[in-house]
């Protein structure tokens, strides 16, 4: 199974979280991310880096945990996880706008049910 995440996600993710741990007195994670991304302000040229912000906030999404959560959740359920192929989670602004698409690998199931 292959999770992906939209970049727009991790951005808001990220950044909502870098705010939150400062404005209660952890400015851990405000540094780290600045540690980060001031040298892209610095190394590459304005059209360069928007694809480097989002190296970096994969990154960081990876590596404070956060695909964990749901990467964690499917690994409680075994045979959904071998099912699914790939697993695209994006951020959306209304609650209305909640769904999902699952996209399951071409398996067995599918074998069996062309077969009859």
């Amino acid at each position: 199974m292959e999770l992906r995440f939209q970049p727009a996600l991790l951005q808001e993710v990220i950044d909502s979280f870098v705010e939150k741990t400062e404005r209660e007195g952890d400015p851990t994670y405000y540094k780290e991310f600045h540690e980060l991304a001031d040298p892209i302000y610095e190394k590459f040229t304005l059209d360069d880096r928007e694809s480097e912000f989002k190296k970096l906030y994969q990154y960081l999404f990876g590596i404070w945990g956060f695909s964990d959560i749901i990467r964690d959740a499917f690994n409680e359920y075994p045979l959904l996880k071998e099912r699914v192929g790939i697993v695209l989670v994006k951020g959306v602004l209304k609650e209305d706008q909640e769904g999902v698409d699952v996209l399951r690998k071409w398996g067995s199931v599918e074998h069996e049910m062309a077969r009859e």
